[in-house]
């Protein structure tokens, strides 16, 4: 466990000093990782909103502010900045 504690921070301390050497770089790089890795991108999302309220939609972006970039079900295009948003199954 020691190890692992170890190494985690040592990652992190790395992660930071290149965070810091090039905040904008770093922060460009991640948001590109991220939306390589996402796998919400693209498919069918339904949003609880903090408000009690619910919205659905395909996910389509992660924006520079990283919020998810949607378009609803009306074809509206709209912004999740805070929220749960789950991926819903495809129907047969």
């Amino acid at each position: 466990m020691d190890l692992l504690a170890a190494r985690t921070v040592r990652n992190l301390e790395g992660r930071l000093w290149q965070f810091g050497l090039n905040p904008h770089g770093y922060a460009q790089n991640l948001r590109k990782r991220v939306t390589e890795e996402c796998w919400t991108l693209g498919r069918p999302i339904l949003v609880h909103y903090m408000d009690g309220t619910t919205g659905s939609g395909i996910a389509r972006a992660i924006d520079a502010d990283a919020s998810l970039a949607m378009t609803d079900d009306d074809g509206a295009e709209r912004l999740v900045r805070t929220g749960d948003v789950g991926v819903l199954p495809v129907g047969d």
